[in-house]
């Protein structure tokens, strides 16, 4: 198949970081303040995807362990749910006015507030397993996944219902990757999509032109595969989430001064993860005994301010 997007394969030096506890600061020094919002109607069970979470004014969206989008407003408050014959594999939210749900082989559109059907189209290329859904414009949406043994991209256009996808290696001729990075997924920062590879740590800008951004040298670290499970860019700079032996740290990068930090999210017993961060907050969903407070169910956490702008 043709594929629109081009692809930028100019290599992009790798960010040396030094990965020890000895550079390291607290991840309560992040953070200026907590507020807990009570969830309502939830039993508390997430979806293992790494994307379960979107944010709009008004509204929560979360993917629940059983495949279902619940959808909340800010205080907390249950309105509705998305629920279909099987489990919704991946949704987004664009625009604050549209969400786009993957359900096996069918994309799905709805409008908001009425939750009422755009558009179902299904998928005709069954050589692509797809795994996430992002719209990356007016005119497009953007799915990944892999084909047979490699990650894999497809492309979905609003203006003649045409559906187009291609295997990572010719997305990436110097990596020619091989194994599939199942907790891939899609990320936005203001009007812009990026792609998180949760093996390498990479993230690549999926525009016209669909290319590297950052990469990541950790020296003699060893990560394990799908050590990455979360990234986010804002004013300038990359949070990104990762695993190396056995705890979960956070790496600051800001791309204006190159300089980082690296954050250790344990602290005290209440843990700090990145999530997703919505006009000054960290949002995510987490149980209440972490942030010691008693709430019978799931609690969606929001984090003030300081991992945007930290000391």
């Amino acid at each position: 198949f043709l594929f629109s997007a081009c692809v930028s394969t100019t290599n992009k030096n790798s960010i040396g970081l030094k990965l020890s506890h000895e550079n390291t600061i607290n991840a309560d020094a992040l953070y200026s303040d907590l507020e807990i919002i009570p969830l309502s109607e939830f039993d508390g069970q997430l979806s293992n995807k790494p994307h379960c979470l979107a944010i709009s004014e008004d509204y929560f969206f979360i993917l629940n362990g059983k495949g279902e989008l619940l959808c909340f407003k800010n205080n907390g408050s249950y309105i509705s749910s998305i629920s279909l014959d099987n489990q919704i594999t991946a949704f987004s939210l664009y625009k604050e006015k549209y969400l786009d749900v993957l359900y096996e082989r069918d994309i799905i559109e709805y409008s908001l507030p009425d939750f009422s059907v755009n558009f179902i189209y299904h998928i005709p290329d069954t050589s692509m397993t797809c795994i996430d859904i992002m719209r990356r414009d007016d005119s497009v949406i953007v799915l990944s996944g892999f084909i047979g043994n490699l990650d894999a991209f497809g492309e979905y256009y609003f203006e003649d219902n045409s559906f187009y996808s291609m295997s990572n290696s010719l997305y990436s001729p110097e990596t020619n990757r091989r194994t599939v990075a199942e907790n891939s997924h899609f990320f936005r920062s203001s009007d812009n999509t990026y792609y998180l590879f949760s093996d390498t740590g990479e993230i690549w800008e999926y525009s016209a032109f669909l290319h590297p951004l950052e990469k990541w040298d950790f020296g003699r670290a060893v990560l394990s595969q799908e050590s990455f499970f979360s990234a986010q860019l804002s004013h300038g700079k990359v949070y990104m989430s990762f695993m190396y032996k056995e705890e979960e740290y956070l790496l600051i990068y800001d791309e204006n001064k190159g300089e980082h930090s690296i954050i250790r999210t344990l602290e005290g017993g209440t843990k700090f993860p990145l999530g997703t961060i919505y006009k000054g907050y960290n949002y995510y969903v987490c149980p209440s005994v972490e942030a010691n407070r008693f709430v019978d169910n799931l609690s969606l956490s929001r984090y003030k301010e300081g991992i945007i702008e930290e000391s």
